[in-house]
Order: C-alpha cells, then structure tokens, then sequence
C-alpha cells in the first residue's frame, strides 16, 4: 500500500511539473479562410499551422512564435481540422499564451518559413491572439472561441491578376473594332 501512494504522489508531482495546456485547432463557418473573396479550395494545395509564443502584456513579434504541431491541409472549403494542439510546458493549463495560424502555397515548402522564403505571394496569417488553455485531461479550448481569430486572407499572384487586365484590355479592343 505504500508503495501505491508513493507511486501515485510520484506520479501527480510527474503531471503537475510538465503539465501542459491544450486547445483545438478548428475553424467554423465565421472564420472561413479565404483567398480573393471565395473560400480556399480544399485538398492540398495549401496549409495552414498553428503557432504559438509565450504570454505577455502585448503581441508577441512574428518570430517569436514557434509552429506547434503538423500542419494540416483543408478538409472542405475554407475549412480545416487540426486536432488538439498541446502547448510547450511554459504554458500550463489555465495560463494564457499567444496564437496566430498561418497559412501557405504547399508548391513553395512544407511550412509556412519555407513558403515565403521561397516567394510563395500566396500566403497569409491570422490576427495574433490571445488565449487561457485548456487542460489536457479536460475539455480543450477551442480557437473559434477566441475573439481575435478571423479567417485569414491570402492575396492572388500578380500574374492572376495582370492575365485578369491583360483579358479585359483585349475585350475592350474587340469591342471597339465592332463599333467601328
């Protein structure tokens, strides 16, 4: 019996020292990411990840966040589902920390650091929040309830965009030969 209660206060000293906050990281209808308007195609064509930077009293410089977790590619429109994301044990359950998803162009690297150093323009990232984690034994925290999550916006290539000028210049020169 000893040895049991000895084993078990071993055992929560264990848990308390490494203890770890958990949240979800999912996104709902309100936070749709999207990419000129229209939601992001789903399959693997972008990724999106979930970083992470230690509390503080404002926003975190961008690279003081550290990616926790794979990332994970869009299931529907827009949409992801990346599971339940265990912080670093500077953040305890109940301890707030920072938040911020990127996403990228998978065709430019299999992260977000290596998508922009590569030139990917098809980038983007959401506002930095803050957010008091979930326990891991608990009930996760979901991201969708923090209140500076918003879907993110990712720019078109320029070349989209001159291919979009380039096509109306001729139609307009069509047009004009028709009128003459």
């Amino acid at each position: 019996m000893k040895k049991l209660i000895l084993a078990s206060a071993m055992l929560l000293t264990a848990i308390g020292v490494y203890a770890q906050g958990t949240v979800t990281f999912v996104n709902n209808a309100a936070t749709v990411v999207t990419l000129g308007g229209a939601p992001v195609q789903a399959g693997t064509t972008f990724s999106i990840n979930l970083y992470y930077a230690v509390d503080s009293a404002t926003a975190p410089a961008d690279s003081a966040f550290a990616a926790i977790g794979n990332p994970v590619n869009f299931l529907t429109p827009g949409r992801f589902n990346g599971g339940i994301r265990t912080t670093p044990a500077t953040t305890q359950p109940g301890q707030a920390a920072w938040f911020q998803a990127r996403a990228w162009e998978t065709s430019f690297g299999n992260s977000y650091e290596t998508a922009v150093a590569a030139g990917a323009i098809r980038v983007g990232q959401s506002e930095k929040f803050k957010l008091t984690v979930g326990s891991p034994t608990g009930t996760p925290t979901p991201l969708t309830s923090a209140g500076g999550f918003t879907g993110l916006v990712i720019v078109p290539e320029p070349s989209v965009i001159a291919l979009s000028v380039l096509g109306l210049a001729g139609l307009l020169v069509l047009r004009r030969r028709r009128s003459n």
